[in-house]
């Protein structure tokens, strides 16, 4: 494993506790070999148009008529604007009379399919129908499948067009949401590769005229790209796009985007400038990366400032109308903390650090994971499936190891909580998801690895509790305590102390706090940045 020379530089860690650092490391490497490469998934192999949903003409009718009016929110609109109204129409008109090329037949049949599924879970989200509802859902998957079978038998050696483009992001929100990351990084690929071919990039960033559903094509793939660079450890993203450029055409729409579209694609532009670090985390590399201290000056203020803007959409209104605010909030922040976890890692490289900008490192672990808890207390199951595509596995799971580490070196009990509090929600949902269930796996192995570590803890507590008899006034607080706070989570409530002297370990070496949990969190990029640049992909 890429960090195994990291574990063995690691000075004042008790030996069995490096030993569990290393079974984690190749239990995630486990993991990602179990991962790696697309595998059809079974409902979609042999299915053709013949069986697929057909879309009724009334039914087309009624997209038509809903999209972009005030029946949905604002927010929910943005997820549309891709494939125009005027599109949509064309596509589907065209599907009905049945006079298009084989090879458009297919690209209309994944977008309109992509359209209709997605049409149907927002309408599902606005209204409740018992029975009626649960004979939309079921038409919903069906269309959903229809548009993935399509989309294999898209030959990706095509003339590049916007249709094209289209059809590949419908495939790449379908296929994410139903868990299928390594796919959807080559289809992102394809994807940029298409919006190069036909010049979205350059006109988008030049000032040049685009369609509405141009641009929000170009945005999707640069947004697209710069996460999947960013989870896979790669140095930069395939598209290229200047951030300074998107602002600009971005001021130019009409309507606007969504605040919270915005966001998103703010996030994208920080990760734009954050994956050069991820390879050079030193500055120094031979592309000449700025230096890390620049991170702090440039990326910190901007990342409060949507911090904030995040807080401004949060309270409940009608532009939430069709989407799972809950959850679409709880992702958001997922989102958010992810990247500022990556952010805070880099910042603790530089020397000098104090043990608040550790404390903030932690903190933006625990509030990433505890996003992800709330997201797992919805109450739509399949809703929530899909909620974790879009995070677990869409975004480095490095805020997992971090917190793993920290209950592994200093036996933090409200991190070890938080742990399984995740493993036990991934439960439920790993029913639905055999990716889930993969990552349920992992959590949970994580939690039995730093087991053992409290349950040692707690007994020598225990058994030094007769021994010792010290004043409250003489009793401090190590940094390894956990704070009892009524308003924090049930995961950070503990009725124990753990006691400092105990964190030596077997071998009776004192943990060096001047530990940089980094050195371990974020040393193996095979995992922890979602699986590594050479992961081999089959071709669509």
């Amino acid at each position: 494993m890429a960090s195994r020379h990291r574990l063995s530089r690691v000075q004042g860690l008790a030996w069995n506790r490096l030993q569990v650092l290393e079974s984690a490391l190749y239990a995630a490497s486990q993991f990602t070999e179990s991962m790696g490469g697309f595998r059809i998934p079974p409902n979609i192999d042999d299915q053709s148009e013949e069986q697929g949903k057909i879309l009724a003409p009334e039914f087309l009718t009624w997209m038509l008529k809903d999209i972009g009016t005030d029946r949905f929110g604002l927010y929910v609109r943005d997820y549309f604007r891709h494939v125009s109204k005027h599109s949509l129409e064309k596509m589907g008109m065209s599907l009905l009379r049945k006079d298009a090329s084989p090879s458009d037949t297919i690209l209309y049949t994944v977008c309109v399919n992509s359209v209709a599924y997605k049409f149907l879970t927002t309408v599902l989200v606005i209204e409740e129908h018992g029975e009626l509802s649960q004979r939309l859902w079921h038409s919903a998957l069906q269309y959903r499948a229809t548009a993935q079978a399509a989309l294999k038998k898209i030959p990706l050696v095509n003339t590049p067009s916007l249709a094209l483009l289209q059809a590949v992001l419908c495939g790449i929100f379908l296929f994410q949401g139903s868990g299928d990351t390594n796919f959807c990084w080559e289809l992102t690929r394809t994807a940029c590769r298409i919006c190069t071919d036909i010049g979205l990039n350059t006109s988008a960033t030049s000032g040049w005229a685009l369609s509405e559903e141009e641009f929000f094509c170009f945005i999707w793939c640069y947004m697209l790209d710069r996460n999947y660079a960013w989870k896979l450890g790669r140095s930069k993203g395939f598209l290229e796009a200047t951030p300074a450029g998107i602002l600009h055409a971005s001021t130019k729409l009409t309507p606007p985007i969504s605040e919270l579209l915005l966001v998103y694609l703010d996030l994208a532009q920080i990760q734009d400038g954050i994956i050069p670090f991820i390879k050079d985390s030193s500055g120094e590399g031979e592309h000449g990366v700025p230096p890390v201290t620049n991170l702090r000056e440039q990326l910190l203020p901007r990342m409060k400032d949507i911090r904030n803007r995040i807080d401004e959409i949060t309270p409940p209104s009608d532009r939430w109308k069709g989407l799972d605010s809950h959850s679409e909030i709880a992702a958001l922040d997922f989102a958010y903390h992810s990247i500022m976890t990556t952010i805070l890692h880099l910042i603790q490289l530089t020397p000098g650090q104090t043990l608040t900008a550790k404390d903030l490192y932690l903190d933006s672990a625990r509030q990433e994971l505890s996003a992800l808890v709330s997201i797992c207390l919805s109450a739509n199951k399949q809703s929530t499936v899909a909620f974790l595509h879009w995070t677990l596995l869409y975004y480095p799971l490095t805020a997992v190891f971090v917190l793993f580490c920290n209950t592994v070196v200093t036996s933090h009990i409200g991190d070890f909580n938080l742990l399984k509090t995740v493993a036990d929600c991934l439960t439920q949902s790993g029913t639905c998801s055999e990716h889930i269930a993969n990552l349920q796996k992992l959590f949970q192995e994580f939690v039995s690895l730093s087991q053992r570590f409290l349950n040692e803890e707690s007994s020598t507590a225990l058994t030094n509790q007769g021994a010792t008899h010290t004043s409250p006034s003489q009793q401090g607080t190590s940094s390894q305590d956990v704070i009892h706070n009524s308003n924090s989570p049930h995961w950070l409530n503990t009725s124990t102390t753990w006691s400092s002297g105990i964190l030596a370990g077997l071998d009776n070496h004192s943990f060096d706090p001047s530990f940089s949990m980094l050195e371990l969190s974020y040393g193996d990029s095979t995992f922890f940045l979602g699986g590594g640049a050479d992961i081999p992909f089959s071709s669509a």
